[in-house]
């Protein structure tokens, strides 16, 4: 399982922003960053849902690199 610096460097890696994330995720950004900055819980599932959702947004020139 990621943890939240795992995601925090991929969103980074990704240069995503939180709130782009976000509908994909299916929560409100300031919750997403605070699971993110360790202020919230993080779940398994929610961690895959983070992942998948860097994953999915991510430009796809990027993903081909």
């Amino acid at each position: 399982m990621p943890t939240a610096g795992d995601l925090r460097a991929a969103l980074a890696r990704s240069q995503l922003r939180v709130y782009q994330i976000a509908p994909v995720v299916g929560l409100h950004p300031n919750r997403i960053s605070a699971v993110l900055n360790e202020r919230a819980p993080l779940s398994a599932d929610l961690a895959f849902k983070i992942q998948h959702a860097i994953a999915a947004t991510e430009p796809m020139e990027r993903r081909a690199r």
